[in-house]
């Protein structure tokens, strides 16, 4: 990734809105704000997913 034209320019306008996402939080306008709410989003599921590993952890094992 060497400038601009490395940057998909889908992602480019979607960055430039500034609208509220899925999460709650408006996206600014500077670049890396998709990035930031997919970072958002991945802790999210992450942490989602974690939850729900600790639970059948308990009803199967019963070793949390």
């Amino acid at each position: 990734m060497d400038g601009a034209n490395d940057i998909n320019p889908k992602a480019l306008n979607y960055m430039r809105k500034p609208e509220t996402t899925h999460t709650g939080i408006v996206i600014a306008d500077f670049p890396g704000a998709a990035l930031i709410e997919g970072v958002i989003a991945l802790n999210k599921n992450l942490r989602k997913n974690w939850e729900l590993g600790a639970r059948y952890c308990n009803a199967v094992n019963d070793c949390c």
